[in-house]
């Protein structure tokens, strides 16, 4: 089953990223993570859980926990403004 704690290693292993330092409101851009590492996150969370994200669907996350949200309203299969768009 996927969780936070999951989610936010695999944030810190692939982007390099001390975990004590992905706090909620922590932004990507003061995480000096780049589009390059949401995606290798992505394909990391992708191989681990057999989801499937469209990076569209990351485009307005700026946080941490805008982060998280995404990935958990796509475990839930919750339907939201990134996802309506991916979906049509």
């Amino acid at each position: 089953m996927i969780d936070s704690e999951t989610v936010l290693a695999i944030m810190a292993k692939e982007a390099a990223v001390d975990p004590s330092r992905l706090t909620p409101n922590a932004t990507l851009d003061d995480l000096s993570i780049t589009s390059l590492d949401v995606l290798n996150i992505l394909f990391a969370i992708e191989d681990k859980y057999q989801l499937q994200f469209e990076p569209a669907e990351f485009e307005k996350v700026k946080t941490v926990q805008d982060f998280t949200s995404v990935v958990f309203a796509k475990v839930n299969g919750a339907s939201g403004p990134a996802a309506a768009g991916a979906a049509g």
